[in-house]
């Protein structure tokens, strides 16, 4: 597939856009600040900065190996994750930093665009923020079909490479914004208005499909709960019983016993640890990674 070049030209130094002279914004700093403008607000500068680093150097190192074709055994974990993720997809990479405009007003640069027109964008965060990669994406898209006639980008990817703590590398797919609805928010960007609404349309929603696994679920984590209050009222009951007759041990064809007294345990007070000896607590403790999980409370029958 042949993209159409832009006539944009690009100062990589203030990072900057330029059409026929005139200065093109980028989008990050306008539309998805308008959209999202506190996804970062916790985080620090320095966190963000040494962040930024890596995620540029990851990006280079993925352009690199596929220019010189050394697809294999890349020194840069990162690196390779990256090019296994993409090749496990069958997705071929076409161009790095693809130029893309609304020819008016705003140009940014699309990581990676496949050979079939596809986009990729890489993600070094330690979250990955899905609402924002989505608006993203599909404004690259809408920005890129407006430069190529005829062209439908088939779909959208999001490269997750956080570091080890943070969870495994994925390619996650991206559902679209159409469009029409791209563009009805970039007009509402240019006129002041405020995003909070547009937060809220374009908030991510399960499927319908998914609403019988909720109550499924609900109704077997209500049913966990009403045993394990009933179980924890006759664990009460038979103690007593063992402290009143004296056993230890108890045992038949279908379960082991054991009667345990009662004692003072010696626990480690990690939040005095790591407000005191801060040092200490760096030292002996590791990041261990947690797989991805949905957490559920559930609420009192009126």
């Amino acid at each position: 597939m042949k993209l159409k070049r832009t006539a944009i030209d690009f100062d990589i130094d203030s990072h900057s856009y330029t059409l026929d002279g005139r200065e093109l914004r980028g989008y990050t700093t306008t539309i998805g600040a308008w959209m999202y403008p506190h996804t970062y607000d916790n985080v620090p500068e320095e966190t963000l900065r040494r962040a930024a680093e890596r995620g540029t150097a990851i990006h280079q190192g993925v352009a690199l190996a596929y220019q010189f074709g050394q697809l294999e055994g890349n020194p840069v974990t990162e690196v390779q994750q990256a090019i296994d993720l993409l090749k496990g997809k069958g997705l071929a990479p076409q161009e790095f930093e693809w130029l893309v405009t609304d020819g008016e007003n705003f140009a940014s640069a699309c990581d990676i665009v496949t050979d079939d027109g596809s986009i990729v964008d890489i993600k070094c965060t330690s979250e990955l923020h899905v609402p924002e990669v989505t608006l993203q994406l599909s404004v690259y898209a809408r920005w890129l079909e407006m430069g190529n006639e005829g062209l439908r980008v088939p779909a959208l990817y999001c490269l997750w490479l956080p570091r080890e703590q943070y969870g495994k590398p994925r390619l996650v797919e991206i559902t679209r914004i159409g469009g029409e609805v791209v563009g009805q928010l970039t007009l509402a960007y240019l006129n002041g208005e405020d995003s909070e609404e547009w937060r809220k349309a374009l908030e991510p929603k399960l499927p319908a499909e998914t609403r019988d696994i909720i109550t499924a679920i609900a109704e077997m984590e209500r049913q966990a709960k009403e045993l394990t209050e009933r179980k924890d009222k006759l664990k009460e009951a038979l103690t007593l019983a063992f402290e009143m007759y004296g056993v230890r041990k108890y045992e038949d064809e279908n379960i082991t016993i054991s009667y345990r007294e009662g004692a003072t345990q010696q626990r480690v007070d990690s939040a005095r640890l790591k407000k005191d000896y801060p040092d200490v607590y760096k030292s002996v403790t590791k990041a261990v990674p947690t797989k991805a999980c949905v957490m559920m409370r559930l609420k009192d029958k009126k």
